[in-house]
Protein backbone atom coordinates (compact mmCIF):
# COMPACT_ATOMS: atom_id res chain seq x y z
CA UNK A 1 0.00 0.00 0.00
CA UNK A 2 1.29 3.74 -0.87
CA UNK A 3 1.90 5.61 2.13
CA UNK A 4 3.98 9.48 2.54
CA UNK A 5 7.51 7.32 2.96
CA UNK A 6 7.24 4.55 0.64
CA UNK A 7 8.78 4.85 -3.04
CA UNK A 8 7.09 5.89 -6.22
CA UNK A 9 6.23 1.92 -7.70
CA UNK A 10 6.56 1.53 -10.98
CA UNK A 11 2.84 1.14 -12.18
CA UNK A 12 2.82 5.11 -11.05
CA UNK A 13 5.52 6.30 -13.13
CA UNK A 14 3.74 6.74 -16.44
CA UNK A 15 0.96 8.51 -14.38
CA UNK A 16 4.13 10.77 -12.65
CA UNK A 17 5.16 11.24 -15.98
CA UNK A 18 2.13 12.36 -17.90
CA UNK A 19 1.26 14.99 -14.63
CA UNK A 20 4.73 16.29 -15.27
CA UNK A 21 4.29 17.06 -18.53
CA UNK A 22 0.95 18.53 -17.99
CA UNK A 23 1.60 20.65 -14.51
CA UNK A 24 5.34 21.71 -15.36
CA UNK A 25 4.51 24.88 -13.57
CA UNK A 26 2.97 22.89 -10.44
CA UNK A 27 -0.76 22.23 -10.01
CA UNK A 28 -2.36 24.83 -9.37
CA UNK A 29 -5.76 25.27 -6.65
CA UNK A 30 -8.29 25.06 -9.91
CA UNK A 31 -6.92 21.95 -11.46
CA UNK A 32 -6.57 20.13 -7.97
CA UNK A 33 -10.02 18.89 -7.67
CA UNK A 34 -10.16 17.96 -11.43
CA UNK A 35 -6.97 16.08 -11.39
CA UNK A 36 -8.42 14.22 -8.43
CA UNK A 37 -11.58 13.56 -10.18
CA UNK A 38 -9.94 12.37 -13.59
CA UNK A 39 -7.26 10.26 -11.10
CA UNK A 40 -9.61 8.40 -8.90
CA UNK A 41 -11.62 7.43 -11.93
CA UNK A 42 -9.28 4.97 -12.55
CA UNK A 43 -6.50 4.88 -9.72
CA UNK A 44 -6.89 3.83 -5.58
CA UNK A 45 -6.86 7.29 -4.01
CA UNK A 46 -4.15 6.43 -2.10
CA UNK A 47 -2.28 6.18 -5.06
CA UNK A 48 -3.85 9.58 -6.90
CA UNK A 49 -2.50 10.73 -3.49
CA UNK A 50 0.92 9.48 -3.84
CA UNK A 51 1.46 10.82 -7.60
CA UNK A 52 0.37 14.04 -6.82
CA UNK A 53 2.28 14.92 -3.85
CA UNK A 54 5.34 13.54 -5.95
CA UNK A 55 4.63 15.26 -8.88
CA UNK A 56 4.10 18.75 -6.62
CA UNK A 57 5.91 18.92 -3.73
CA UNK A 58 3.32 21.91 -2.65
CA UNK A 59 1.11 19.04 -1.58
CA UNK A 60 1.78 16.89 1.42
CA UNK A 61 0.80 13.67 0.55
CA UNK A 62 -1.32 13.36 3.97
CA UNK A 63 -3.13 16.15 2.86
CA UNK A 64 -3.98 15.02 -0.48
CA UNK A 65 -5.16 11.48 0.62
CA UNK A 66 -7.56 13.15 3.14
CA UNK A 67 -8.88 15.11 0.02
CA UNK A 68 -9.04 12.31 -2.43
CA UNK A 69 -10.36 10.05 0.60
CA UNK A 70 -13.29 12.38 0.66
CA UNK A 71 -13.63 13.01 -2.51
CA UNK A 72 -17.11 12.98 -4.09
CA UNK A 73 -19.07 14.03 -7.35
CA UNK A 74 -19.78 16.79 -5.34
CA UNK A 75 -16.72 18.54 -4.81
CA UNK A 76 -17.02 19.36 -8.75
CA UNK A 77 -20.07 21.80 -8.93
CA UNK A 78 -19.40 21.61 -12.79
CA UNK A 79 -17.98 18.98 -14.21
CA UNK A 80 -16.84 20.88 -17.31
CA UNK A 81 -13.82 21.13 -15.59
CA UNK A 82 -13.27 17.37 -15.36
CA UNK A 83 -13.55 17.61 -19.09
CA UNK A 84 -11.30 20.49 -19.81
CA UNK A 85 -8.75 18.28 -16.97
CA UNK A 86 -9.28 15.68 -19.44
CA UNK A 87 -8.49 18.23 -22.28
CA UNK A 88 -5.28 19.22 -20.30
CA UNK A 89 -3.68 15.81 -19.86
CA UNK A 90 -4.37 14.40 -23.68
CA UNK A 91 -1.29 15.96 -25.44
CA UNK A 92 0.79 14.51 -22.26
CA UNK A 93 -0.39 10.87 -23.10
CA UNK A 94 -4.17 10.78 -21.34
CA UNK A 95 -5.87 8.56 -24.06
CA UNK A 96 -2.42 6.14 -23.47
CA UNK A 97 -2.53 5.94 -19.77
CA UNK A 98 -6.37 5.19 -20.15
CA UNK A 99 -5.38 2.14 -21.69
CA UNK A 100 -2.73 1.02 -19.84
CA UNK A 101 -4.67 1.65 -16.68
CA UNK A 102 -7.80 0.09 -17.80
CA UNK A 103 -9.44 3.02 -17.84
Amino acid sequence: MDDASSPLGDSLLSTLEMLWCTFDGGITQDEYWPLIAVLVEVLPRQAAAKVISVADANYDYWRVLDDALAFTPDFIPDWGWVDWMRDRLAPCGYEAWLRENGG
